[in-house]
């Protein structure tokens, strides 16, 4: 099955702003295959024991929700995609109710492919973990595979949860296009932890916030080392007091390709949002930061700060970074700002001078600029379980 032939707008995505930077036409003249339900493995014990680390746990192999691999728990209600068609349906059709962000290319992708999902609701006040991994098995086949998951997650109001979604792959050609979808009722609060370390393939991955009256979304975002890689983030601050703080890491190196697209929308009074991101790029690899935040002409009194920095290693690599404020209403605090530059010689030259060697030197300052972002995360098992994946990146430099 070739892409092209199941997408009649494969051709214009182009035409989209955001897609300006990120060309995907590679892609199109591909044979891909669909894994059937009936056709996975399941994970092994040790891989279980290293990665498995939230109270609940769902596990997805080459797209396909696994059931037999999932840990369940009280404090979550957690059913396929299918079967909570049925129970809920009115849930499921409020989920699609998600305004559409300014492109709808991957989204629109994930629907025509996906084959397999989970529906997930968290009710308790309780602060529970749920963990999402999306694991690619190390198995060849002549034609790469295709996954197109999809996640429909509730924050029931004054729920209180942390949401940690894997990406692991140790296929060496894929593609995948996950798409999270998440509704947060009133006065819940959500930690979301997105981390993607899949050393091969493609990946064009979609996540969709919708936050009530005094709901909290604080999230952070990892995207690891992949040929080519792109992650859209959507926030529609709905209703009044709703808070979003997002920060996030991206780190690539050779000629890979990491694409960041956020768009954060205030849509009502008195909300606030705040996006921190940081980049290490070495080599000859490529990078992109579109961020953009809309306050629409009802959102008086809202707050926004945004900021994105970068650690250029290299003078091959190359950025693209684009902070944008589009405001409608007359009394805001918005403020944006990036930064892109090179290693501080100063601080070289003191670690140098004190019997550091210059490769280790490197590692200390751009482990340094990292952990800016890192110190948000509030977990510190999640913390660790991400300094550890960052650590492999840093001793490669």
């Amino acid at each position: 099955m070739k892409l092209i032939d199941r997408i009649s707008d494969f051709p214009k995505y182009r035409k989209n702003e955001s897609w300006k930077y990120s060309d995907i036409s590679f892609l199109k003249e591909k044979e891909f295959q669909i894994v059937q339900e009936d056709h996975h493995h399941f994970i092994n014990s040790d891989f279980k024991k290293k990665e498995f680390i939230g109270d609940a746990v769902v596990v997805f192999i080459d797209g396909v929700l696994s059931i037999k691999d999932s840990k369940f728990h009280e404090d979550f209600t957690i059913l396929p995609l299918n079967q909570a068609f049925l129970r809920y349906p009115e849930k499921i059709e409020s989920s699609f109710q998600i305004p559409e962000s300014d492109s709808t290319f991957v989204d629109n992708l994930n629907r025509v492919f996906s084959e397999s999902g989970v529906y997930i609701e968290k009710k308790s006040t309780n602060k529970t973990l749920i963990q999402l991994i999306f694991y690619g098995e190390n198995k060849k086949t002549d034609i790469p595979i295709l996954s197109s998951p999809r996640v429909i997650f509730f924050g029931a109001e004054n729920s209180n949860c942390s949401f940690l979604e894997t990406h692991i792959s140790c296929r060496e050609e894929f593609l995948t296009i996950p798409v999270t979808d998440i509704i947060l009722e009133k006065n819940s609060t959500l930690n979301y932890y997105r981390v993607k370390h899949e050393k091969n393939g493609t990946h064009l991955g979609m996540t969709k916030i919708l936050q009530k009256e005094n709901t909290t979304f604080n999230a952070f975002l990892f995207q690891g080392d992949s040929p080519f890689s792109r992650h859209e983030l959507s926030v529609f601050l709905n209703e009044k007091y709703a808070k979003t703080d997002i920060s996030a890491i991206y780190a690539s190196k050779g000629s890979n390709h990491i694409d960041n697209q956020v768009s954060v929308y205030h849509q009502s009074p008195d909300t606030e949002s705040e996006q921190f991101f940081k980049g290490l790029l070495k080599d000859s690899s490529t990078a992109i930061f579109n961020g953009k935040v809309s306050v629409l002409r009802d959102a008086q009194r809202s707050y926004s700060k945004q900021l994105n920095q970068n650690l250029m290693l290299s003078n091959k690599a190359t950025i693209f970074t684009k902070p944008q404020l589009e405001i409608d209403a007359d009394d805001v605090k918005c403020s944006h700002g990036a930064t892109s530059g090179q290693l501080n010689r100063e601080e070289l030259f003191y670690l140098q001078s004190r019997g550091v060697s210059k490769e280790i030197a490197i590692k200390m300052v751009s482990k340094a600029f990292a952990d800016e972002a890192l110190n948000r995360v509030k977990e510190p098992f999640i913390k660790n379980y991400v300094q550890n994946i960052l650590d492999s990146y840093f001793w490669e430099i």
